[in-house]
């Protein structure tokens, strides 16, 4: 039997399963398993994972930016139950703050908007790339060959490589191609003169919770699962071959099989006697740390987006979110909650003084409150050949009962609607 094979037959069984991270994939498992041979160790005194949020000042601010976007059917209706009427579903009107103005996001589908010589230099390159044929080897080539080099230039290149904090020719292909639909040249001709007539996209529309932030959602997966649930737990070790988890206060716990959904480079250097060559491959795939500033208005902002991005340098922050437009109460009565991430560690004043360049508050008065989180992982590096690395990771630990799952398990970029989706695939014996 291989060992897919094995591991399948593993996870039908009645044996203990461990569970190594509290976030919204470890919860979502642990309530699909329905299960109590199933335990729950989280290292914060919380569940949540980056799916949290923190209460300050009277505002209710998420430790990253969520909203509850997905086109899957299943996760819609899933959503209307756990969260059972408080949810919100509107509307999104993203932005892209471009040449000193907003423009409608996304970039390819403004081009009716932009400056004519950014026009012209889009169009042209859109066209050009049709006569591209050799297969691209990294983001940055993907780019020109999938929306031409007027649009990957002016916007697309840019802005990832801000976000990131890496060259464009770095990355790989597949972590963020979904997300972009690409233009016809008919569509992009029509484009220069007036918008499309459908709708470009990922994230047209969105809900959120009525009331208590985006952790609403983690507090209801937890309400569900059945499992125990430890706090505090952080990991020190795994022996594979006895098939017992340790933790760094004392306590260990035998498992016959185990889900990790922490950082897979972190779980691969956790396991006793994992080949060297192997640790050192691990130590190859690299993170992005961000920070996130949360501010309170005393007015509304000059604009009415829900959320725009940044893809000048000058500008401190890469994404800009009105949380106060998904729900007035993260906010106290008459305050606007806003939360700003930056890629780099930007003083408070700094962002304050871009608000106020991009057009969004009138004047420093406006800020009434501030508060700052530190992201270590908020997004993976997928660079070029670390699918590979990944694949040789996986295939180690499978035979061992171990299963890395979730969006740093997985070591790639996934939501919380993909993240749960996963998770019912993985207890239904879909994947792995």
């Amino acid at each position: 039997m291989t060992a897919q094979g094995k591991a399948k037959q593993r996870l039908s069984g009645k044996g203990k399963t461990i569970i190594i991270g509290g976030g919204i994939t470890g919860l979502a498992i642990a309530y699909y398993l329905k299960s109590k041979k199933c335990e729950i160790f989280e290292k914060e005194s919380e569940l949540g994972g980056l799916c949290r949020s923190k209460k300050a000042g009277g505002y209710i601010m998420d430790y990253a930016v969520h909203t509850l976007i997905t086109k899957e059917p299943y996760i819609r209706r899933l959503h209307g139950i756990f969260l059972r009427g408080n949810i919100v579903r509107q509307k999104a009107n993203p932005k892209i703050f471009f040449a000193g103005k907003y423009v409608n996001y996304p970039f390819q589908a403004s081009l009716y908007a932009l400056p004519l010589q950014v026009q012209k230099e889009c169009f042209e390159g859109i066209v050009a790339a049709q006569k591209i044929k050799q297969k691209p080897k990294n983001f940055h080539d993907w780019t020109i060959k999938t929306f031409g080099k007027g649009i990957a230039e002016h916007f697309l290149i840019p802005y990832n490589e801000k976000k990131y904090g890496c060259p464009a020719k770095e990355l790989g292909i597949g972590f963020i191609s979904w997300r972009s639909p690409a233009l016809s040249v008919e569509e992009a001709r029509k484009n220069l003169n007036q918008p499309l007539s459908r709708e470009l996209g990922y994230n047209i529309s969105m809900a959120y919770p009525k009331k208590g932030g985006f952790e609403e959602l983690v507090k209801a997966f937890a309400k569900r699962v059945k499992s125990p649930v430890h706090l505090g737990m952080e990991l020190e070790s795994i022996d594979q071959n006895t098939k017992t988890v340790f933790f760094k206060n004392g306590a260990n716990k035998k498992f016959d099989r185990l889900v990790s959904t922490i950082p897979l480079p972190e779980l691969i250097e956790k396991i006793k006697n994992c080949p060297v060559e192997l640790k050192n491959l691990a130590k190859k795939l690299s993170n992005k740390t961000i920070w996130v500033h949360s501010f309170g208005l005393d007015s509304q902002p000059l604009q009415d987006f829900y959320w725009a991005y940044y893809a000048d340098k000058d500008v401190s922050f890469t994404r800009l979110t009105n949380v106060s437009a998904f729900s007035k109460t993260v906010a106290p009565k008459r305050k606007i909650l806003i939360q700003a991430e930056c890629s780099s560690d930007e003083s408070k004043e700094k962002i304050i003084d871009d608000l106020v360049k991009a057009n969004f508050i009138k004047s420093k008065k406006n800020i009434c409150f501030h508060d700052k989180i530190e992201l270590k992982y908020a997004y993976v590096l997928l660079k070029t050949g670390d699918e590979k690395i990944v694949t040789a990771l996986k295939k180690f630990l499978l035979p061992h009962g171990i299963h890395s799952l979730g969006r740093f398990g997985n070591w790639e970029y996934t939501n919380s609607d993909e993240c749960i989706m996963e998770a019912k695939k993985f207890v239904e014996g879909k994947i792995y």
